[in-house]
């Protein structure tokens, strides 16, 4: 049985040792005031217990090649989230996303090409949080472009030096 505790004339607190499944449960609560007279109807409330992290699918899937600078992200979850963070290339994206049911959300983002990560990391109503990354590559420019990084201007000040070269994409 709960422990009862009073902690203002108009709050009691009920210390429940209940070890309580993960699922719906009901509660049940009727009272009377101290002169006798009873709730006309006793409180009926539904209460989740939930420690599972939702599930979290993501658009572009992992290793995907995207033909498109303008990306397409759909976020679906097994259940209502709200949205902590949406990452890609070091910026929050999550302003960019809409959902009409806090479920499934989605966003077009424009990125140039190269390889790219989105993390994204969201919680439940019982705060329970998910976390998850995807690696992608934006491929828009069918020809690699390649651009000489060192020697700076294609000069050098000694005979022995490093070329460096960089690509749009792996």
């Amino acid at each position: 049985a709960p422990s009862v505790r009073t902690d203002e004339p108009t709050k009691v607190t009920l210390a429940s040792n209940l070890d309580l499944e993960e699922g719906e449960h009901e509660l049940k609560v009727d009272a009377k005031k101290a002169a006798g007279r009873k709730m006309d109807q006793p409180l009926t409330k539904n209460i989740v217990v939930d420690t599972t992290p939702p599930t979290l699918d993501i658009l572009p899937s992992a290793n995907a090649k995207l033909g498109s600078n303008d990306v397409e992200i759909k976020l679906t979850f097994n259940e209502e989230v709200d949205l902590d963070s949406v990452i890609t290339e070091g910026i929050d994206q999550k302003d960019k996303s809409s959902t009409t049911n806090n479920k499934i959300f989605t966003a077009k983002i424009n990125m140039p090409d190269g390889n790219k990560n989105l993390n994204v990391v969201a919680e439940d109503k019982a705060k329970n949080r998910v976390s998850k990354t995807v690696s992608f590559e934006v491929d828009a420019n069918k020809v690699l472009d390649i651009a000489l990084q060192e020697p700076t201007f294609g000069t050098s000040a000694t005979n022995t030096f490093n070329i460096i070269v960089k690509t749009d994409n792996n």
